[in-house]
């Protein structure tokens, strides 16, 4: 599965359309986001590309830690593929 990593300035528009195109090649898609702002843009992302493509995505969504700055932070997966 492919990962995206997702920040607070994502654009929306563009993360979309690299949603829709790793579905299209690989059929799933994984977005990582690490705080407020970048699990906004994630969201809203899978939304317009749901939007756009016209059919229901299934997303699943996980917690995952990471260690950022000698750190401990927690973030979330955002597990996309097609709906049925």
């Amino acid at each position: 599965m492919q990962t995206i990593n997702v920040s607070s300035k994502s654009s929306t528009g563009v993360l979309s359309e690299v949603i829709l195109q790793h579905l299209s090649d690989y059929g799933e898609v994984m977005l990582k986001a690490i705080g407020a702002g970048a699990v906004n843009q994630a969201a809203k992302g899978i939304a317009v590309a749901e939007q756009s493509c016209g059919t229901h995505l299934q997303t699943h969504i996980l917690f995952f830690n990471a260690i950022i700055a000698n750190t401990e932070k927690s973030g979330l997966v955002f597990e996309v593929k097609k709906g049925d």
